[in-house]
């Protein structure tokens, strides 16, 4: 299938000037929703598609809009249609979507859009504001929000937006004296597939591992989705021990710093030590005991938003300084209690194998005792085996719960099978002893059991609570 973007130059006038032209946003979520709000702002003629027949609109929403249609089976007029928004979470190959490929409509994503939006303000105002890009299978948003906290300092003021915050359109509605100095974009490997003119003043693709193949079929198509990060970008910022993340041949960067676990300056200017103290240039910047994240996983992060924000001409010593008193966001390996020197972690946020990989090599070297592991949930068909390794090498005992639980036999020492998030916590403090960690770390959506990751978490720190008690 043809993705027509602004890659297809007869098509760029449709974004370039939006006045009076009839497009069609397709999903009613919030990032559609914002994209039919800063199209009406700009006297386009904007019609919503959603696949929900009892989609409710609120008076605002429907304000903006000439027509909207709901349900799987609703007509649309497509020969009267310039171009088409498609939110990030409804693939460009949805059922939606088959009149506007017939017709032959540019299709782009709210990312593409607020890339001509961001265009036409530099040609309007006469000034550019630096855009950030940070991507990965994991990590990205505990990286994004550290280098926005990183940047809101010396008098700037970051902000940032994309799949995490606010979409990135409702900045472009904004005043000339709210709009910040730095926009900090994390984005998902859906909103990249969809993008092509972005360009950023620094490109960070953390890490790949396995998830969302539901959508892209296999992992190079995931990883080309990823790449295209690099599209216009003017520095790059990536994993040196991954080969995934380097930039391909194809981009034309001006600048190239990578980030490695290991101690070798030759290759990466951001190195860790034997003590995995964060170093630039072989000199310690951080001592591992002041990084204010647990796991190795998170003092990589670290190294990336430092190498990001150093590259945007932040001092060593301010980004040392503001990386200790970041507080990190939710259910992405943060400690939720203690008690009798046992340490209970929450990694909620874990939903795909990598994200628990990643917490299993961050955290597993830094036990002093044992390593209980709660995981399981719906696996959305990735192959959990690639956690064996990790999980024989660091986990005493993994406690699993939901859909797929069985698909964890054989990947650790020990494995014990329960019926809910509840019993596991207790067979956790029935086995945890002093030194001991605990960690909710799933490897899996938590669809199948609760309403979300974070529902998740909320039911994991009240079931220690209750049996702490």
């Amino acid at each position: 299938m043809t993705i027509m973007t602004s890659q297809s130059p007869s098509h760029s006038s449709i974004w370039n000037s939006l006045n009076k032209k009839r497009i069609v946003v397709v999903g009613g979520g919030k990032t559609g929703l914002s994209a039919v709000h800063y199209l009406y702002q700009q006297g386009s003629l904007v019609s919503l598609v959603d696949g929900d027949e009892t989609k409710q609109l609120n008076p605002e929403i429907q304000d903006c809009l000439e027509d909207s249609y709901f349900g799987k089976n609703c007509e649309i007029p497509w020969s009267h249609i310039d171009g088409v928004v498609l939110s990030p979470g409804i693939a460009p190959t949805n059922f939606l979507l088959s009149g506007a490929r017939e017709f032959n409509i540019p299709i782009i994503g709210d990312i593409e859009l607020f890339a001509y939006g961001m265009v036409a303000r530099k040609k309007s105002k006469k000034t550019q504001v630096p855009l950030v890009g940070i991507t990965g299978s994991n990590g990205k948003t505990t990286v994004t929000l550290l280098v926005e906290h990183i940047l809101n300092s010396q008098g700037k003021r970051a902000i940032a937006v994309g799949n995490v915050g606010a979409p990135a359109l409702d900045l472009l509605l904004l005043p000339d004296c709210d709009f910040p100095d730095y926009i900090v974009l994390e984005l998902s490997s859906f909103q990249l597939e969809m993008t092509a003119s972005l360009s950023l003043e620094v490109a960070c693709y953390l890490n790949l591992s396995e998830d969302h193949l539901d959508r892209h079929s296999t992992l190079k198509h995931y990883n080309n989705a990823k790449q295209r990060i690099y599209n216009n970008a003017k520095s790059a910022v990536y994993w040196q021990d991954q080969t995934y993340t380097h930039p391909e041949k194809q981009f034309s960067i001006n600048s190239r710093i990578s980030f490695s676990v290991n101690d070798n300056t030759e290759h990466s200017s951001w190195n860790l030590n034997a003590n995995n103290d964060v170093c630039y240039q072989s000199n310690i910047l951080l001592a591992a005991s002041d990084v204010p994240l647990s796991g190795l996983h998170n003092i990589l992060n670290v190294q990336a938003a430092a190498a990001i924000t150093h590259e945007l001409g932040v001092s060593l010593n301010v980004i040392a300084e503001r990386v200790q008193t970041f507080l990190a966001p939710p259910h992405r390996c943060i400690t939720v209690a203690r008690n009798n020197n046992i340490q209970w972690i929450d990694d909620s946020k874990a939903t795909n194998p990598g994200a628990t990989l990643a917490a299993l090599e961050g955290i597993g070297p830094l036990v002093k005792g044992k390593l209980i592991l709660i995981a399981g949930g719906d696996a959305k068909g990735a192959d959990l085996s690639l956690l064996a390794p990790a999980m024989n090498r660091y986990v005493s005992m993994v406690i699993t719960i939901g859909k797929d639980a069985e698909l964890f036999q054989g990947l650790a020492p020990a494995r014990l099978q329960v019926d809910s998030l509840d019993i596991a916590v207790k067979m956790a403090f029935d086995m945890a002893k002093s030194g001991d960690i605990v960690l909710l770390s799933p490897a899996c959506a938590s669809i199948d059991m609760f309403d979300n990751y974070v529902h998740r978490a909320q039911v994991f720190v009240e079931a220690i609570q209750r049996w702490a008690a």
